[in-house]
């Protein structure tokens, strides 16, 4: 059943009854400036749900910019400063149903300057802005739509240079911190009451909310605690408003949401700190190189090697903080967070979560047009006596690579893929494993969608552990490798014997040396017997979009390899499991067709070579006659990955 039928069928918790996705509320989108006007596809629809655009320049001094569909276009406030409202005529132009228009406001649109936008849909149960006008006349309620208890409030003065006083469900109706100060928390038990419930809050006298004539506009998070209206079956949550104590180590604090984050916003509430916003596209990962903004700052990116190393990174369940830097890992302080779900709308094509490239390098800078943001890259070069497989995936951090031929641990480069921050590609440098002038290379992109793809990161322990996932259906192979040590490749398939596995790197049949499927992996969990850090890519079947499979040869001249599909395949990878047999991989861009096919080999580090191995079908791909290939022989078994 496709998703938009599902739309419709499912139950009615969200606004109008259909089903919705963080996709549809929220948006990070990456803009480099071109000095004119811009228009932002970002698939938020704020022309008939309203809603709040966040900018920001990334690499140049500039001030955070606020725009809301309440006040209306050019109408921007600055979350870093508590200057009133400014009519800016060049800045956001235009509300659209799927994003927003930019003029030529050098603050967040000059010629080449890197910039982040951050998008809120109001939406029950996620987000909702709110405008009044001060009556003078002590504290005021103000109603509001968000159909919930709001976790996180931010309030300002469009008329006066008041601050930005914000509640937080952590602090309590009788505490405030301001988004455009690093001031610790403040408390008023005697004169601050916030009045926060599920359809109105106050706006108070004691911090000037209510001054005759002014007007104010509040921007209200949801806090969802079991209760959110969002996913498949309208029963998900996407938004949390929670606390933290650190502990001033480098394994710090691990905060469980139930689910990954994509948007984090941080304040230490006990003492003077930054707040600070992380995101996926920008650089929150496992690597030293994460970055941060600070809303109460007009300064470009914060590295987190400027302080000290690691910020730290999402996983499966939450985030974990590895910072010793007081501003986020104080011993002894509370913070406060509001995380956002990672998006989680299921695909309906192939299109959406694959795309396979084929080019010539040129050694320099280059975008690899995908179409959506890029969670895996494997490249490979074509044309060569030898070349390795390059493996490199947005959660371990641009740069930091592995090779499918060997037990190596990952390695670092500043020129393989240089930036996963696109919207739609990734970014390669001129290193000669994947972009030598003269060579031939090929580049297989994934993107985590639920039911086909999915990428787990996590550190090692004293003890084997289970690892959480977000596939939201039970894993059908799962490829591994250890990170910081030199092990082979661990590859489990659900078609493989109870307690066997391959390994990427060999050639060897299916056997128990495995650390990953001693048990069966669930729709949430799935277990590796190793104290090691290790990456693991987790694969399913979608209908329409992906097979995981196997299929016994019959040695016919050909056999047919039913995956379901209508379109055919553009991207198959086959292993022999009852002896001896290579990790082959042919794809549409290089070729499966009638004739000769065009294989490379996970496993090895030989150049393409040319054989009539597949052919195509509409419903999947024909394996041919026993050849060297060996995909084909009588009564011996294979495992696949196909995908449409």
């Amino acid at each position: 059943m496709s998703t938009k039928k599902k739309y419709l069928q499912a139950a009615a918790g969200n606004a109008g009854g259909a089903v919705e996705y963080v996709e549809d509320v929220f948006s990070t989108y990456l803009y480099t400036g071109n000095g004119s006007t811009q228009t932002i596809t970002n698939d938020i629809n704020l022309a008939d749900e309203g809603g709040m655009v966040w900018l920001k320049g990334r690499n140049h001094v500039a001030d955070h910019g606020v725009w809301d569909t309440e006040r209306g276009v050019t109408k921007a406030i600055f979350p870093n400063t508590t200057a009133i409202e400014q009519t800016r005529p060049a800045s956001i132009t235009g509300f659209n149903t799927n994003g927003f228009t930019l003029g030529s406001d050098t603050a967040y649109n000059a010629s080449t300057e890197l910039n982040a936008s951050w998008t809120f849909r109001k939406a029950p149960k996620f987000f909702d802005v709110v405008t009044w006008t001060g009556d003078g006349n002590g504290d005021k309620t103000i109603a509001h739509n968000l159909g919930t208890t709001p976790g996180f409030i931010i309030t300002k003065d469009l008329n006066d240079t008041w601050g930005w006083y914000s509640y937080h469900r952590s602090l309590g109706n009788t505490g405030y911190l301001r988004l455009s100060e690093t001031n610790a928390a403040s408390y008023s038990s005697t004169h601050l009451d916030w009045g926060v419930t599920d359809s109105s809050f106050t706006a108070d006298s004691f911090l000037s909310r209510n001054i005759s004539g002014n007007t104010y506009v509040a921007y209200l998070f949801a806090h969802n605690n079991g209760d959110g209206e969002f996913g498949e079956n309208a029963d998900q949550d996407i938004i949390k408003c929670g606390s933290y104590t650190g502990n001033g180590s480098s394994d710090g604090p691990e905060i469980d949401l139930g689910w990954e984050p994509q948007w984090l916003l941080v304040k230490r509430a006990t003492n003077a700190a930054n707040w600070l916003v992380f995101d996926t596209l920008r650089g929150w990962d496992t690597s030293a190189t994460d970055y941060a903004l600070l809303p109460d700052d007009a300064s470009s990116e914060l590295s987190g090697a400027s302080v000290g190393g690691d910020f730290g990174e999402p996983i499966a369940t939450g985030f974990k903080v590895r910072s010793t830097w007081t501003g986020l890992n104080g011993s002894g302080d509370t913070y406060i967070y509001i995380a956002i779900r990672r998006p989680h709308k299921p695909a309906e094509t192939g299109s959406e979560v694959f795309d396979v490239d084929a080019y010539a390098g040129n050694s320099a800078t280059r975008v690899i047009a995908t179409g959506f943001p890029v969670d895996l890259s494997m490249f490979r070069i074509r044309n060569t006596g030898v070349g390795q497989t390059l493996v490199e995936d947005r959660l371990t951090g641009a740069g930091t690579r592995l090779f499918t031929d060997s037990t190596a641990a990952e390695t670092s480069s500043t020129t393989t893929v240089t930036g996963y921050d696109l919207n739609t590609g990734v970014e390669i440098g001129s290193n000669g494993d994947l972009n030598s002038s003269g060579s031939n290379y090929v580049n297989w992109n994934f993107k985590r969608s639920p039911g086909f793809f999915d990428v787990v990161c996590t550190t090692g322990g004293s003890t084997p552990f289970t690892r959480s996932h977000n596939l939201g259906v039970a894993p059908e192979m799962i490829i591994a490798k250890a990170r910081s040590s030199a092990f082979n490749w661990e590859v489990w398939h659900k078609d493989l014997s109870t307690g066997n596995g391959l390994h990427l790197n060999l050639i060897d049949a299916e056997d128990s040396s495995t650390v990953v499927g001693s048990v069966d992996p669930t729709d949430t969990t799935f277990d590796l017997t190793t104290t090691q850090s290790y990456i693991s890519y987790l694969f399913a079947s979608q209908a329409g979009i992906s097979k995981v499979g196997s299929y016994t040869g019959d040695g016919n001249a050909q056999q047919l390899i039913d995956c379901g599909f209508t379109t055919g395949v553009r991207f198959v990878l086959i292993k022999r499991t009852d002896a001896i047999g290579y990790w082959q991989v042919y794809d549409s861009v290089r070729g499966i067709t009638a004739g000769n096919d065009k294989t490379l080999y996970l496993d090895e580090t030989w150049a393409e070579d040319e054989d009539d191995r597949i052919d195509p079908h509409a419903s999947g791909f024909y394996v041919n006659a026993p050849t060297a290939a060996n995909l084909n022989v009588s009564g011996a078994t294979y495992i696949f990955l196909a995908i449409a």
